[in-house]
């Protein structure tokens, strides 16, 4: 029910009370007030701010006494007060739990999708070398959201029927870890075993994974068995992500190589597909090994820096899609930050999370919010600092 649901804002009551109060200032207001006196029972002899800030906060919580305890500090220090105001009340979007459209640090996943903008021109081309080739390298810098731009805007492309008959593709996703082999077997368990416990799977994948190994169990006829548990799989798509990993992770070189030729006999069969997400750095390294890199090379997707209107679209259109909307020139603000940086959109996301979080009650992103955050680029050093301050005395 709406009325249980959280109205104020704690961190920002807790930063108004540390900026008009001193210790002496916070203990006498306790002591002075019935119904807060209880907080000095909780603290020690010589109490610190924070520990007082933090205590009220707690007493408050627990005996619902933000009503008078923002009354009094208003009648107290109104200017402070004034400053504080449009932060103190929780937006309506977050107080009804409408969920923050922005990932901060976060890969956007397959269920984020409705959130996900400013890449159709990557996810058309994308698609149209999916189209022609059933290897499929997409390659980019650290941070330019390859993981995204298949996890939440090819794959469900594909499921809206982008290309003939992708409506009923099936799509598996990996990740390397520090045994690729093993990993790709436990992929290959769920579609031989879906109904297995996870124990199971996990001990039927190190049993496959040590016979691909030994070559004492042919992978054709590991996917000839999953062909034949589903006769109407049209094609599955196998995906694996972060495949950097396959190198930075797995310390030995022959396992690496190895699987390197698994995933060459996975696409050498005509109703599958494998897709490959790849750090550019580590790009000399698939290239290393000739027979990989030319199909790398005819699948080749290099993920192309984000341009302006394309940035502008992945900051305003979650928030408009939600009904929030930004103070005038502010969007222009954040893109100004980010313009050239093509690696920066984790901390344009991340900075975004922030923002979200500081929407006045009427759902406006403003230029105070965004410096209180510390902007794009000290975002996460702010952020890191507050949540150092919560915990110490």
């Amino acid at each position: 029910m709406e009325d249980h649901l959280p109205l104020y804002d704690t961190a920002a009551i807790r930063e108004l009370l540390l900026a008009a109060f001193t210790a002496d200032d916070l203990h006498r207001f306790c002591q002075d007030r019935a119904d807060f006196r209880q907080v000095l029972r909780n603290v020690g002899a010589k109490p610190s701010l924070n520990e007082l800030a933090d205590q009220i906060l707690t007493h408050c919580e627990t005996h619902l006494l933000f009503d008078p305890l923002l009354a009094q500090v208003r009648q107290l220090v109104p200017r402070q007060y004034e400053h504080f105001e449009p932060r103190l009340l929780l937006p309506e979007a977050i107080r009804a739990g409408v969920p923050c459209p922005y990932r901060g640090l976060e890969v956007f996943y397959l269920e984020h999708a409705g959130n996900y903008f400013g890449r159709q021109a990557m996810v058309d081309r994308l698609l149209d070398t999916l189209n022609r080739t059933n290897f499929v390298a997409v390659v980019g810098p650290s941070g330019c959201g390859k993981s995204s731009l298949v996890r939440a805007g090819m794959v469900p492309a594909l499921r809206r029927g982008a290309l003939a008959g992708s409506e009923a593709w099936q799509v598996e996703i990996l990740v390397p870890g520090e045994d690729a082999l093993r990993a790709l077997a436990l992929t290959l368990v769920q579609r031989l075993m879906p109904r297995a416990t996870p124990v199971d799977r996990l001990a039927a994948a190190r049993k496959l994974a040590r016979h691909l190994s030994a070559g004492t169990l042919p992978l054709g006829d590991v996917l000839a068995e999953i062909k034949a548990h589903a006769p109407d799989l049209s094609r599955l798509l196998l995906v694996i992500d972060q495949f950097e990993e396959t190198f930075t992770l797995c310390k030995d070189r022959a396992q690496s190589n190895f699987f390197l030729q698994k995933l060459l006999e996975l696409a050498a069969t005509p109703w599958l597909t494998v897709i490959l997400t790849l750090r550019a750095d580590f790009y000399g390294r698939v290239l290393e090994d000739e027979a990989f890199g030319r199909r790398v090379d005819t699948g080749l997707v290099n993920v192309l820096p984000m341009t302006r209107q394309e940035r502008r679209e992945a900051v305003e259109q979650p928030a408009l899609q939600a009904g929030r909307r930004f103070e005038e020139g502010l969007v222009e603000r954040i893109l100004d930050a980010v313009e050239g940086s093509p690696g920066d959109l984790p901390l344009l996301e991340f900075a975004l999370t922030e923002l979200w979080g500081r929407q006045q009650a009427n759902g406006l992103l403003t230029h105070a919010a965004y410096e209180e955050i510390g902007e794009v680029r000290g975002a996460i050093a702010r952020s890191a600092d507050d949540a150092f301050a919560r915990f110490t005395p």
